[in-house]
């Protein structure tokens, strides 16, 4: 079957109907595209054989074919009930449920179109069925696809697996059926999932409650703060690489590991924080050399890269899988000559296929207007649109073009869009952009927007009210928002960093909703101007430490204090990477026994020894102390220490005070300086309005409260400012560096400053230094708010229902008690925040 399919599919005339499908296909998605040449009429017969050879190969262009086919097939409102039951068999034969699923909602297929099987077709479908098919505990089968069966194949059959395959797999999903049935046969009693961001430690969170309450698991429980967990209990910890960096350090050294889960494994070469990631995965093998492994990531073309030498020892495996579940269209806008009108064009592996052409409404006088004119030309009124931007002040520039070009034309907003409006404006600020154009179904996103406000807005664009959603970089860090059509032009990470191929590709995979959409679209605008990769690759794994490592004689300088700055990567990958090498130098004497060691030659190896070793005799610290504050340089932390020794003044001082203390604003001042002087090299002059952040986000005052005090501050110096500015650099302060960049570096203060209490026998100073660290990351320091976000609840709204609770210091089991309880609904709270608490209480209810 594989020669004689590979034989058809270099066939010229197979090749040109495919082309002429392919056109078809797509242009009919767009009602506002106006056809440069007539279409042509598909010759079904011939197509529907080819895709039923096509799909029992297993080359990925063989079967993306036959599901173009198949699924061109069922849309053609001319198709007989025949054609339609000959699709269904080629997407079944494909192990595409989903599709199915979606066309049978839709009403292009009976819902029991297996009646219109002959009896072979129905007995080849049990067979596939019973083949790709997971039961769950519960008596259901759970239908999987070709990639999630290789990969339940696979994982029963070793201990460490790096898993490779497009955004649209399904490979979160199989990971979390597969850790539940671990849960479920009692094979497994510690787990840890590792995702990249904060946010999908929420996402993940609810998803796994879920599951569990499906399958009656009430007794593991699903950790998202980076505390020890009983030995006794069961659980599941779903921390980014920061949190489980403190739980690693911080916790019993009898915290044992069954299974450890990374999501967004390549994510090891995302600068300082990748080197972070690949220290705790390190870690967690030396310290749980027994503990299943699991790494996955998006289309890798070498995701064994991910495997150390431990993994390799234990047999490691990997799955890589690189067909697509929903057709994806890589389509160009360009300008053409005529006023107002732009050509639309179909670019595939080898050529461009033009579409027609499509008349904007006004003309994009500015730049800035293509995006936005465009993606409302082709987005009309259908939803499923994704716009992305570099940075949050476009995202907020474009919301706003789209509602004045929809203007009038926008329906009455419904009830959803209301209460997000009215939560908008009391959760953030009464002129808040967002609030502006939620009424005209738009909506934008990016990292800094309070959670709760970001879920609701993801909620109705998956819901389809939301009509157009603006993005930013944060869309590639694993959010789940898929959509049918993401719009780009010249597109970046961030205001001057190059968006990579692989990253490209990343955001790409978002547009095609399994289950929802039968192709996706990715449209980009102005093509001569930044040339989008026209091919779909795999791309390589590199860690931060390799890139750092491979430019040995500038970091060798760096290491040893001769540059201050190195040019060949940023001073974060090389402050990490050098902590990194520090602990593991003091924990094996050698690199040549560590992670790194089988990686380099060994006169590298030798060479950072040295230098390593010339630093180790100057520092005075223990090797505990250096290993929970990676990224911080231990001879800035050495130099902080002699700062300590030398102190003349009251040693009281040097402790930073609870968020409470009405000093509090004068010792972080205080604390933030010398961390600037000594550890960071920061300029100071921000330390006071730094120190006022740090210190109301710790005592949980709500983010209005915080732009309040803002506002007020300019105005009464006579500041001028922009409100939406403001407001923008108000959120990002307090997620860089209020929950960022402060905690990291005020937890190596306060170690050192512990460090030299109790070597100074001063145990009652030493006793009275605080842990704030859970206070900056959580933003309160009332327990009773921190159990509330540990349910799963957003800051926003744990904050909000705290101001009836009067015991401040309940635990998490004491505030579900309370909730089933007490008349919390009819309290002034917001619906969006009533909703979401209904959520987490249904998902924890048993």
């Amino acid at each position: 079957m594989g020669n004689l399919a590979n034989r058809l599919f270099q066939l010229p005339g197979f090749q040109q109907q495919l082309d002429d499908l392919t056109v078809v296909s797509v242009s009919r998605q767009f009602p506002a595209l106006n056809a440069t040449t007539p279409r042509p009429v598909p010759d079904w017969e011939y197509l529907i054989l080819c895709a039923t050879i096509l799909s029992r190969s297993k080359v990925s262009d063989h079967r993306s074919a036959a599901l173009r086919i198949a699924q061109t097939a069922l849309c053609d409102l001319q198709a007989s009930s025949g054609l339609a039951a000959a699709a269904t068999v080629i997407l079944d034969t494909l192990h595409n449920a989903p599709a199915i699923a979606l066309a049978a909602a839709k009403g292009l297929i009976p819902e029991a179109y297996l009646d219109a099987y002959p009896t072979p077709l129905r007995c080849d479908w049990l067979r596939r069925n019973l083949d790709h098919s997971l039961l769950d505990h519960n008596g259901g089968l759970i239908r999987l696809n070709a990639f999630q069966h290789g990969f339940l194949t696979t994982a029963a059959q070793c201990s460490r697996l790096s898993i490779s395959a497009p955004t649209s797999a399904g490979k979160s999903f199989i990971v979390r059926k597969w850790l539940q049935h671990l849960y479920c046969d009692g094979k497994i009693r510690v787990a840890v999932y590792v995702v990249p961001t904060r946010a999908l430690i929420q996402q993940v969170h609810f998803d796994l409650l879920e599951d569990f309450r499906h399958n009656q698991l009430s007794d593991v429980h699903i950790l998202t703060m980076p505390f020890a967990a009983p030995p006794d209990r069961r659980c599941v910890y779903v921390l980014t690489q920061e949190r489980l960096h403190i739980l690693l350090n911080h916790s019993p050294s009898n915290l044992n590991i069954d299974l450890f889960i990374v999501d967004e494994a390549q994510k090891v070469g995302d600068d300082a924080r990748g080197v972070l990631l690949e220290q705790v995965i390190d870690q967690v093998q030396h310290s749980c050399p027994r503990a299943r492994c699991i790494y996955i990531s998006p289309m890798s073309a070498n995701p064994s890269a991910l495997m150390t030498a431990a993994d390799k020892a234990c047999g490691a495996q990997e799955v890589s899988f690189e067909e697509v579940t929903v057709n994806q269209n890589l389509l160009l806008a360009s300008e053409t000559s005529v006023p107002r009108q732009w050509q639309l064009d179909l670019r595939t592996k080898d050529k461009a296929l033009p579409l027609g052409t499509i008349l904007l409404k006004y003309s994009p006088a500015q730049v800035s207007k293509r995006l936005p004119f465009i993606a409302h030309a082709l987005g009309g009124d259908e939803g499923g649109n994704l716009i992305y931007v570099n940075i949050p002040s476009d995202a907020e520039k474009v919301a706003r073009q789209l509602a004045d070009l929809i203007g009038a034309d926008a329906p009455s907003p419904c009830t959803e869009l209301e209460q997000l409006t009215r939560l908008v404006k009391t959760a953030i600020h009464k002129d808040y952009v967002l609030a502006d154009v939620l009424p005209y179904g738009i909506a934008f996103h990016y990292g800094n927007i309070p959670q709760l406000i970001r879920n609701e807005v993801e909620s109705l664009f998956k819901a389809g009210i939301i009509k157009y959603l603006v993005c930013t970089s944060t869309l590639i860090e694993g959010v789940n928002l898929p959509a049918k059509s993401l719009f780009l032009r010249a597109p970046k990470r961030g205001r001057t960093k190059d968006m990579t191929e692989a990253d490209f590709w990343n955001l790409a995979g978002r547009a095609g909703r399994l289950g929802k959409e039968f192709q996706g679209n990715i449209i980009c605008v102005d093509p001569r101007l930044w040339k989008p990769p026209t091919t779909r690759k795999t791309y390589d794994i590199t860690r931060t430490s390799d890139n750092v490592l491979a430019n040995t004689e500038e970091f060798i300088q760096f290491l040893s204090g001769q540059v201050e700055k190195p040019i060949s990567f940023s001073k974060a990958a090389a402050d990490y990477t050098s902590s990194y090498l520090m602990d593991a130098y003091l924990r094996d004497g050698t690199l040549a026994k560590s992670p790194v060691g089988p990686r380099w030659e060994q006169s590298v190896l030798l060479r950072l020894d040295s230098a390593l070793a010339q630093i180790a005799e100057g520092i005075r610290l223990p090797p505990e102390l250096l290993r929970r504050n990676v990224g911080v340089n231990p001879i800035a932390m050495n130099s902080l220490l002699g700062y300590f020794e030398t102190y003349e003044k009251s040693l009281w001082e040097l402790i930073p005070c609870l968020p409470e203390n009405d000093n509090a604003a004068a010792s972080y001042t205080a604390v933030i300086t010398r961390i600037a002087k000594y550890l960071t090299g920061d300029p100071v002059g921000r330390s006071y309005s730094y120190a006022i952040l740090v210190v109301n986000w710790m005592r949980g005052y709500p983010l209005p409260r915080i732009i309040a005090d803002r506002v007020r501050y300019n105005e009464d110096h006579d500041r001028p400012y922009k409100i939406d500015s403001l407001i923008r650099e108000t959120m990002a302060d307090i997620e860089q560096y209020a929950r960022f960049r402060f905690p990291h570096y005020v937890a190596s203060y306060i170690d050192v400053l512990r460090h030299f209490f109790t070597s100074r026998r001063l145990e009652k100073e030493a006793a009275a230094i605080p842990d704030i660290g859970i206070m900056l990351e959580f933003g309160a320091s009332q327990k009773t708010q921190l159990s509330l976000m540990s349910l799963g609840l957003s800051r926003t709204s744990a904050i909000a229902i705290s101001e009836f609770i009067a015991d401040d210091s309940l635990s998490e089991n004491e505030c579900l008690e309370w909730l089933s309880v007490s008349k919390w609904k009819s309290r002034t709270l917001s619906a969006v925040i009533r909703l979401e608490t209904e959520r987490i209480l249904a998902a924890h209810r048993q």
